[in-house]
């Protein structure tokens, strides 16, 4: 160990000591203030204070222990160097990077990996990361309790030394509120600086350029530069484990398709318990790997390597039958194996691990690996808290961790939950037994049930349906309320302060400052849930409005402000006078002012509010808004379903308080989008039919229309028509669309997205109907918003130049002008500068690019290079839509053609055999009913034809013949 790593240990142990020697004269009178339980970074500042009273021994030892740790820390910081030697070269500190998210503490994991107990599993991940043409993603998924986490940490170690590791990541350790998808792309970026120090200069530069940048911004500049500078001969892997117990992880996977084209820069292995959505299956290249059970020999084995290390009773071993049993009995279920031993082997049992084994093996019920993990996790309960006194004191306890938002000093923590600090100290011994994680720092912090706990004892606390003699129980409602009075209360005790900016905050403090909202907010049913005016009577709101009696609710909420938003500058003259409610309100605008990572701090300010308020139309409408945009940062359904009620509730206040200042129409416009959104999401047909219906109400309630609801209104009425093709909802969105056009004042900077909204529209028509003048007025509209983005740098053109191409490219498909050729390859490659390299319409115009290529070498065939370049073209563009994705089958299709063309001017058997087997796959994909189906049915029988001309295959010619069939059948009466 190195002189700094051994001076950090040291000055570690010293505080430590201080704290243990302090901690056990603890009382509630003579408090000062020791500080304790930090790590110390390079200004040597120490985060978190204790409240304790001296008595004499105790003082000069802690003077002695104190001085001892300042010479330490003073050593440290001399010794601390400037520059890391890191081989032949010397890297130079970059302060800046120690800014970046890092990894939560695992080293107390205790499950091991046995060695060659999944040989066949590796050998699958190896050969998807040797094959230079594999997915970017390999999806490992399996029930809970499977080994899945020791798997991913196994694989960490394994690549680690082949230098192929790039990032790994525990999200299931992570807090749950402040990661979202920013924070994690982040954290790869500082696991990737730390693993190969040739990135920090880049990974530095990205932290100056994607401050609010988009999340495709910062998967280029933090994760795909890197990687490109370092220009390694392999891919490197990002490992995510646990990926679904982390809430956003469905905007973070969906955005990782920028990375589909860089399958040699970086794969990802991404551990869970479900399979991939088929909605993320269409938009990332992704392989599905099931992960099945371990064999009972494996689990045989795991079990005598654990019972080695058991002082059996005078020397009493178990029997190999016993191993046998036990490991039958677990079913694969690692788990439930790790959890039995720990059992057997506990130091705090009163009963021989030989009993403790005959009481597991007696259980004879026949039951699934839930119901089998909720028995053994039972059994551990039972046996070390057997009166029920003590289950009423475990029940507090864990039902507290289970809400517990970050770690707290047990001191804390016992104040917080009402629990002696002995008590506190006996329960988390007794439950090590069934922990999978032994934070270094349990014996003086309690932390959050989700970062010590399997997951799957978490959930077996929180089941209903678990079998009542195996149950424990554990509603979140009560410790929620617990915790929230606990901290409103402890608010009361030192605010308001004389002076805020001098007031100290303990740990428990800066708890209650920061998280009283959320555990106010998850105490009881939601309003709409409950009778109305009942959360008033409750003694939660009872203590909150005695806060505001108190004056201290600006001292609150400037310390919760800058806690939540540091640097926000808020004080008590930025927040204007008024009740709880209105204060409550001005806070989560505020956050909303700052970054959407403070939603889920704002969404709990706004629950209250709506509790207080529940009438009040303003109020449920502000909720509507943060979930709303909840949704877009995490495209987690529950919280677009949040959104839908919320909005709802609005109008049905309205409804009950007519005198309310809201405008009704507004209220309708947002419940309408969020219902087209969710229709988009889930596509359930009534949601677009009942937002239709309120875009209507609310365009009939402005005066003098609204060019927001018309052109929303247009949207829904245009997806409409894509599900179920009425002629009726197509005319009404372009009449819509003009009208909202013919209102809009002259230099409306949205103009241009009006026209081409317009354009696309009656581009749709002339698709539909043919009618050629619809064609040269979307063109003309698209020529004039060109104009008026190129006037507007602050709106780029990019879309307007690839909407154009199009339109360029189809009139020339219809008509044969040389020149409408030429400019849409003009405007796709105007596009293709614009857009970056992650955003899928760059690789539209590629598209557009080989579509002008292939056409024209077939206007003039000598110019070879052109078809040549428009496979290769076109071969790029496959590899950014994978299999599934609704542009995949455009893509297929084009390769097919152009490969088709290639074979009938080269004869090369090849291509045509390529491009079949292409359009079958494109034809497997796209249901009875889809409008591309005849297109495809077509193209595939006129390649087999081909094929047939050339071989002579009488199969060929009977196939040929049935798709053609198919074809007629499908297309309407009277297509050409």
């Amino acid at each position: 160990m190195d002189p700094p790593a051994m001076l950090e240990n040291a000055s570690n142990f010293v505080a430590d000591n201080i704290i243990q020697t302090n901690a056990k004269t603890a009382t509630n009178n003579q408090i000062v203030f020791v500080e304790d339980g930090g790590r110390y970074s390079s200004n040597v500042q120490i985060n978190a204070k204790k409240y304790i009273h001296y008595e004499a021994p105790v003082f000069y030892r802690t003077l002695l222990l104190l001085s001892v740790l300042g010479t330490l820390l003073l050593a440290r910081l001399c010794l601390r160097p400037t520059q890391v030697e890191l081989g032949p070269s010397s890297l130079p500190y970059h302060p800046l990077l120690d800014t970046l998210p890092k990894n939560p503490d695992t080293s107390g994991i205790q499950a091991e990996y046995l060695p060659h107990s999944r040989a066949n599993d590796e050998e699958a991940v190896w050969r998807w990361l040797d094959d230079s043409s594999s997915e970017l993603i390999l999806w490992i998924y399996a029930a809970a309790g499977v080994g899945k986490s020791t798997l991913a940490r196994h694989l960490q170690q394994e690549l680690r030394g082949k230098d192929q590791l790039g990032a790994s990541a525990f999200l299931g350790y992570g807090p749950p509120d402040s990661w979202g998808p920013s924070t994690v792309i982040e954290l790869i970026a500082n696991e990737l600086r730390k693993l190969h120090p040739g990135a920090a200069a880049d990974v530095e530069k990205a932290i100056h350029q994607c401050h609010g940048a988009t999340l495709q911004t910062q998967l280029e500049n933090f994760i795909r530069d890197p990687l490109l500078k370092l220009n390694l001969p392999y891919p490197l892997v990002v490992i995510l484990d646990a990926v679904d117990e982390w809430y956003p992880h469905h905007a973070f996977i969906k955005e990782l398709a920028l990375l589909n084209p860089y399958t040699s820069l970086v794969r990802f292995i991404v551990l869970a318990r479900t399979s991939p959505e088929e909605r993320v299956l269409k938009l990332i290249s992704i392989r599905p790997y099931p992960l099945p059970p371990v064999s009972t020999a494996v689990l045989e084995q795991y079990i005598q390597t654990r019972f080695n290390l058991i002082q059996w009773d005078y020397g009493r071993t178990p029997p190999s039958e016993d191993i046998s049993r036990l490991a039958e009995k677990a079913d694969g279920l690692f788990v439930w194996v790790a959890t039995a031993c720990s059992l057997i082997e506990d130091s705090w049992s009163t009963s021989p691990p030989q009993d403790t084994i005959a009481a597991i093996l007696d259980d004879r019920h026949s039951v699934g690996g839930t119901e089998r993990l909720a028995q053994v996790y039972h059994r551990a309960i039972i046996s070390r808290f057997p009166e029920p006194e003590h289950q009423q004191a475990l029940r507090t306890f864990l039902g507290a961790t289970m809400v517990l938002q970050e770690p707290l000093p047990i001191l804390d923590f016992s104040l917080l939950v009402g629990l002696r600090q002995s008590v506190v100290q006996k329960i988390q011994a007794l439950l090590k037994a069934v922990q999978t994680r032994q934070p270094t720092d349990s014996k003086h912090m309690v932390h959050p049930a989700r970062t010590i706990f399997h997951r799957s004892f978490v959930e077996y606390l929180q089941s209903a349906s678990t079998r009542p003699s195996v149950a424990f129980t554990i509603s979140l409602e009560d410790p929620h309320r617990r915790l929230g009075l606990a901290s409103i209360t402890e608010l009361t005790r030192f605010l308001p302060a004389q002076n805020l900016s001098s007031l100290y905050l303990s740990p428990l403090r800066r708890y209650a400052v920061k998280y009283w909202p959320l555990h106010i907010t998850n105490s009881a049913p939601p309003p709409q849930l409950a009778p109305h005016g009942y959360w008033l009577h409750t003694v939660r709101c009872s203590t909150l409005l005695d806060l505001s009696k108190r004056a201290a609710r600006f001292h609150w909420a400037v310390l919760f402000t800058n806690m939540v938003l540091p640097g926000s500058n808020v004080n008590e003259e930025t927040l204007s006078d008024g009740d709880v409610s209105a204060l409550l309100r001005n806070v989560a605008a505020a956050l909303r002012a700052g970054s959407t990572k403070t939603l889920p701090f704002q969404i709990p300010c706004l629950e209250v509010v709506v509790r207080l308020q529940w009438n009040d139309a303003d109020n449920w409408g502000e909720l509507g808004h943060a979930y709303t945009e909840l949704w877009d940062y995490t495209s987690s359904t529950e919280s677009l379903q949040k959104a839908v009620t919320a909005n709802e509730y609005a109008l049905r206040a309205l409804e009950e308080n007519p005198g309310s200042r809201s405008d009704r129409a507004n209220f309708l416009f947002y419940l309408a989008k969020c219902l087209w959104q969710r229709f988009n999401h889930l596509g359930d047909p009534t949601d677009i039919d009942q937002s239709i219906l309120l875009y209507r109400d609310a365009l009939a309630l402005y005066e003098g229309g609204s060019v927001a609801t018309m052109v929303n209104l247009a949207l829904s009425l245009q997806s409409r028509f894509e599900f179920h093709g009425s002629s009726a909802d197509l005319e009404e969105a372009i009449s819509l669309s003009e009208t909202a056009l013919a209102v809009l004042p002259p230099n409306d900077p949205d103009k241009p997205v009006h026209l081409n909204a317009l354009a696309l529209g009656l581009r749709h028509r002339f698709r539909d109907q043919g009618t050629t003048v619809d064609l040269s007025r979307a063109i003309s509209l698209q020529v004039e918003a060109l104009a008026l983005r190129v006037q507007a740098p602050d709106h780029p053109p990019q879309s307007v130049s690839l909407s154009l191409g199009n339109s360029l490219f189809l009139r020339y498909e219809r008509m044969g002008s040389p020149g409408d050729l030429d400019d849409a390859f003009a405007y796709y490659r105007e596009g293709l500068n614009m857009y970056p390299m992650g955003d899928q319409a760059h690789w539209l115009c590629l598209n557009g690019i080989a579509n002008c290529l292939e056409r024209r070498f077939a206007n003039n065939q000598t110019r070879v290079e052109d078809l040549e370049e428009a496979i290769t073209l076109r071969r790029k563009v496959l590899t950014f839509f994978p299999h599934n994705h609704p542009r995949n089958v455009m893509a297929r299709n084009g390769l097919a053609r152009s490969l088709s063309i290639r074979f009938k001017f080269t004869g090369f058997i090849v291509d045509l055999e390529e491009a079949i087997h292409l359009l079958q796959t494109s034809l497997s994909s796209l249901t009875a009913g889809h409008r591309d189906r005849p297109g495809v049915l077509i193209n595939l029988c006129n390649a087999i034809q081909e094929r047939f001309k050339h071989l002579g295959d009488m199969e060929d010619r009977e196939q040929a013949d049935l798709l053609c069939r198919e074809a007629v059948h499908l297309l309407p009466r009277g297509h050409p």
